[in-house]
């Protein structure tokens, strides 16, 4: 079965408003948390949903005006998204490819890595501790960035880093959407994975490296196996790139 990014309903929703005539030409959204409490959805995904639609032409935002509606016919609206579609299974494979890529790179990484860099993550997964308390969701996942593409730049093989960034930027939005409605105790053993990781990497065990990022990646399926499971009325996730 195939599911369905939320930011891509969003989309839809802002659709059907504006057939409808609940929204019209030249109308300006209420604010971001405002209109994401009328759809019942997390700023997280209206974001996402507003930036496909600047991509388009539809809407106009800024810090000042808002977000006005520059396009109030949906059918002239230019639909042809470059995107990706995935299945359960395109999913999985998408995070076994991360995988592969990022062991690689925690080994190498290990070979060149720095003191001081070694304390830049135990920084950065001490920060993210702070995130799941105040269940800022958007900085755990810039945090969880930031750690890795520290290792991507120690490791000092622009193939890898590029090829690792690939992978991040296709599943960036989507695991946003995923962690949103994860439980606080997945967060919390995901914190604990970096923390192993940045103490084997730091005393160079590279087995331990190895079982710490097959732990972290367990995590990561489990979290991802959750949210298809409670998401499973819903028919497909769609990747946007506009």
């Amino acid at each position: 079965m195939q599911k369905r990014l939320l930011s891509a309903y969003i989309v839809e929703d802002i659709k059907s408003m504006l057939r409808d005539g609940r929204l019209k030409e030249g109308d300006k959204l209420p604010n971001q948390s405002e209109f994401a409490r009328i759809l019942g959805v997390s700023r997280v995904s209206l974001r996402e949903a507003l930036r496909i639609l600047e991509n388009k032409g539809v809407v106009q935002q800024g810090p000042r005006i808002g977000t006005i509606i520059l396009k109030g016919n949906p059918d002239t609206w230019d639909d042809h998204d470059k995107d990706i579609e995935l299945t359960e299974n395109d999913l999985m494979q998408m995070l076994f490819a991360r995988k592969c890529v990022e062991s690689t790179i925690m080994l190498e990484a290990t070979k060149r890595i720095t003191a001081d860099q070694i304390q830049s993550l135990f920084k950065i997964s001490s920060g993210m501790y702070s995130t799941i308390e105040k269940w800022d969701i958007e900085n755990f996942l810039l945090k969880d960035k930031e750690y890795h593409m520290i290792l991507a730049e120690v490791c000092g093989n622009k193939y890898l880093r590029s090829m690792y960034e690939i992978t991040l930027r296709q599943e960036d939005d989507l695991m946003k959407d995923i962690f949103m409605s994860s439980p606080p105790a997945i967060f919390k053993e995901l914190v604990i994975s970096h923390h192993t990781i940045s103490e084997s990497v730091a005393k160079g065990e590279f087995e331990k490296i190895k079982q710490a990022t097959n732990q972290h990646y367990l995590h990561l399926e489990n979290v991802i196996a959750n949210f298809l499971k409670r998401n499973s009325d819903t028919q497909e996730i769609r990747l946007y790139y506009p």
